[in-house]
């Protein structure tokens, strides 16, 4: 707060209740001023404004009437004071309340050097902590709960240095915008929830940030098992590596696996057995077909092979590819690649020749059959990934009557399942690490000309999950430090840029590289 906030904060407080224009005269401000800082002071919860009058909450007043009998609040309450403050709940040491924050060691410093002089704080063996008053120690945390979006009846399920999430009692008024269940009702899933679910402070979320979102505030079985039919409804137009990196952010992986898992047919611990899943879903009128599992043949190839008006080529890959390699033994869908509009079109009047029903058309085009594996067709691209010569050059050629298919050698079938970033993808890049036979230099050179082509940069999304497989298969991934090498500097840029990510300390979160040498990148980058 800024130093005359602070100062119409305590009046209004040791008055209970008093005339605007009469807080102007005493405090020598001009009435707009009082007027607006009584405005902002209203809308954080610490008075409340009516006409001509500004009134304090009686217990809070009671509180900053207590406190400022015995310590300077001007000095307490303006700026990041409380913040850094409110870390001193337990002795601690100044570099970490700055790394905390992300303010600068010395600045911490200076403020509890002369706050201990206050006697607001006490230096012990090169640690601060905050004086034990209870009723300083109740107010500051009061202070920061309002500075920090969180009122009185909120309670607070994740906080870091970018952002709050917060739960209140269905119907109370709370800051930040409606997150989680609180708002499934915007895609397409109208529930009531007990209690409201905020994001602080507000800005525009994605359905990404909602599932990962619902996966921190789930409190049992049954909403975990709504978070799945959200999920399933929308699957194919989910940004999987978005979803993933928010995951990966909130500390939900696993719980994303299990999500993953659980919708594609496998009974979850988090979650109600699959047969309620399938109760809710007709409820809500959203079809779980295209989850149901449907053993993939060669047979369903052979079929529409032999009913093609003339010959045609494709790209097979995914996890029918896998299958035929004996990778797995079962898959959901045929993921096919098409090179040209004609060949898809000719192979789409074939599929609804032998009953196949189209069920989306977006980036993915699906075609769904009562009896038979589900059939997802990419118009030129491989998943996420346009078909370059180079993929091509590495096929294997299969013919099926008048379908001639491409498979993937398994360096493109692991870039494009490390590209997809679908948590069951990446449970297939680790089988095809351990089967496969890769050629890492060739897989690093294709997704940059891949990069070049499209202007998206994945290697961040490819990197990190390298680096998990590493650790979780506790193996060796060749070509990693070249990896790392030359997409460090477009990679920070990118988490700077695409996440808003402005600390080294959380860019390492999302790439393991010294915080001196992101630094740099971010220095040369804001110089630029």
């Amino acid at each position: 707060m800024r130093k005359n906030m602070v100062k119409v904060l305590v009046l209004v407080s040791k008055r209970r209740r008093i005339r605007t224009r009469e807080l102007s005269e005493v405090l020598g401000l001009s009435y707009a001023t009082v007027l607006s800082i009584l405005r902002d002071l209203d809308r954080m919860g610490l008075v409340k404004l009516s006409r001509g009058f500004a009134e304090a909450p009686p217990f809070l007043a009671d509180l900053i009437v207590q406190v400022d009998s015995r310590y300077p609040l001007e000095e307490i309450l303006r700026g990041s004071v409380p913040l850094i403050l409110s870390r001193l709940f337990e002795p601690r040491k100044v570099k970490d309340i700055s790394m905390e924050l992300g303010i600068t060691e010395k600045y911490v410093r200076n403020v509890l050097n002369a706050l201990s002089m206050r006697g607001v704080v006490e230096k012990i063996n090169g640690m601060y902590v905050l004086a034990m008053d209870p009723q300083l120690r109740v107010l500051i945390m009061q202070i920061v709960r309002v500075l920090e979006g969180v009122e009185p009846e909120a309670n607070v399920i994740y906080r870091d240095n970018y952002c709050i999430v917060k739960e209140v009692p269905r119907g109370f008024r709370a800051n930040g915008i409606p997150t989680a269940f609180s708002v499934y009702d915007k895609y397409g899933i109208p529930i009531e929830p007990n209690r409201d679910i905020y994001l602080y402070p507000p800005k525009k979320i994605s359905i990404e940030e909602v599932i990962v979102h619902s996966l921190l505030a789930a409190k049992s079985k049954q909403e975990y098992t709504l978070i799945a039919l959200l999920y399933a409804k929308h699957y194919y137009t989910i940004d999987h590596p978005k979803l993933m990196f928010y995951a990966r952010w909130f500390r939900q992986e696993e719980k994303l696996f299990q999500l993953e898992r659980y919708v594609w047919g496998s009974e979850e611990p988090l979650f109600l057995p699959w047969s309620e899943l399938e109760d809710l879903a007709r409820l809500y009128g959203i079809d779980l077909s295209p989850y149901k599992r449907k053993q993939f043949s060669e047979d369903a190839l052979r079929e529409i092979g032999a009913k093609l008006s003339r010959e045609i080529k494709a790209v097979l890959f995914g996890g029918a590819e896998m299958v035929m390699r004996g990778y797995k033994t079962s898959t959901k869908d045929i993921d096919i690649a098409f090179l040209s509009e004609p060949e898809m079109k000719v192979f789409i009047e074939t599929l609804e020749i032998l009953g196949y029903e189209q069920k989306s058309r977006n980036d993915i085009i699906v075609y769904e059959h009562r009896d038979k594996t589900r059939v997802d067709i990419y118009p030129n691209k491989i998943g996420k990934i346009p078909i370059i010569p180079r993929i091509i050059d590495r096929a294997i050629e299969r013919k099926y009557g008048k379908l001639r298919l491409l498979l993937l050698s398994d360096t493109d079938l692991l870039l494009a399942k490390l590209i997809s970033a679908r948590p069951r993808d990446i449970e297939d890049v680790k089988i095809i690490i351990r089967k496969g036979n890769i050629d890492w230099k060739e897989l690093v050179d294709t997704l940059l000309e891949e990069e070049n082509i499209t202007k998206h940069h994945y290697c961040l999304l490819v990197l990190t999950i390298l680096e998990q497989i590493e650790r979780e298969l506790k193996t060796h991934i060749p070509q990693k430090r070249r990896l790392l090498r030359i997409t460090t500097e477009h990679m920070v840029a990118h988490a700077y840029r695409e996440y808003g990510l402005r600390d080294p300390r959380d860019i390492r979160r999302l790439i393991n590289i010294s915080e001196e040498t992101i630094r740099r990148i971010l220095k040369k980058k804001e110089n630029t």
